[in-house]
């Protein structure tokens, strides 16, 4: 296997192999580290990675065939982005979410390359709404509790009002405005004081089956189990019991918020970095 650099006039050859924020930025002649790799003349895989800040190689997409691996193919890919990365940065760092059972695999293969486990102050919790009616947290509560009222209840100028606030305070974890058709303006919650939200729980969905508690802002303690219980409460009047619920936690509130949902409950998605020189049996 060897491998070669992708760029607009092969990319054909290697799209189904890239994510797709990778294969835009390829489309759209943004400085990104794009490798091919070839068994011969039948393309089998690429890696693409870029400059996280002034000293992290961030491995952005990262794939082989499933016809082509345990023959080297992923090593020879990551080793030569680190490769490329000696001298400009120090370390070279993978993240990626666990959602599909070959994912398992990833975790013993970056630590046999060298990669450790990297400690994050974000992550990302699954689990269904069958599963969250077992927590504490939702036990016997089957009507929205009064206080909290959807979205859809709240005006539009308050909800772009709230969104921008938050974005110019450096509080604002969503790519998008409440006001986007991601956002379940039924199942997202406001705690309104003079008109305005003084706390909300923003829930997106990405499918049908899958819903994300991407954003919770609490301005008062009690407001955030009110808020939850609104949220879970209209979830279950809306969708099936395998509906799948993704926690992001971004700060110490959602992160003490998870451990109160589900006690235990592993993260699934993860991270893992390693040197850029590190050596194995010998330089790169």
């Amino acid at each position: 296997m060897h491998v070669g650099w992708i760029d607009q006039s092969n990319l054909p050859l290697f799209r189904t192999f890239l994510l797709p924020d990778s294969e835009a930025a390829l489309e759209r002649g943004e400085p990104l580290t794009a490798l091919g790799l070839m068994k011969g003349e039948v393309a089998c895989g690429a890696a693409t990675a870029w400059l996280d800040g002034q000293d992290t190689l961030s491995i952005r997409s990262l794939y082989v065939a499933p016809d082509y691996r345990r023959q080297g193919g992923g090593r020879l890919l990551v080793n030569t982005l680190a490769a490329l990365g000696t001298g400009l940065c120090g370390s070279i760092q993978c993240g990626y979410t666990q959602t599909l059972p070959e994912h398992e695999a990833l975790a013993p293969f970056f630590t046999a390359l060298g990669f450790q486990p990297e400690e994050e102050e974000s992550g990302i919790y699954l689990t269904t709404l069958k599963e969250l009616a077992d927590s504490p947290l939702f036990q016997n509560r089957t009507e929205p509790p009064k206080g909290p009222i959807p979205f859809v209840q709240v005006s539009t100028s308050a909800l772009v009002a709230v969104y921008k606030k938050a974005a110019a305070a450096g509080e604002n974890y969503l790519e998008v405005p409440l006001t986007d058709p991601s956002v379940d303006q039924q199942a997202s919650v406001a705690i309104l004081e003079q008109g305005m939200p003084r706390s909300f729980a923003v829930l997106t969905r990405q499918a049908p089956d899958q819903v994300t508690l991407a954003w919770v802002k609490s301005a008062q303690p009690n407001d955030l189990p009110l808020m939850l219980q609104s949220a879970f409460a209209r979830l279950r009047e809306i969708s099936a019991p395998e509906t799948r619920v993704a926690v992001q936690t971004v700060d110490d509130q959602t992160a003490q918020l998870m451990a109160a949902i589900l006690p235990g409950v592993s993260p699934i998605s993860r991270s893992f970095i390693r040197p850029v020189e590190y050596k194995e049996g010998g330089s790169l």
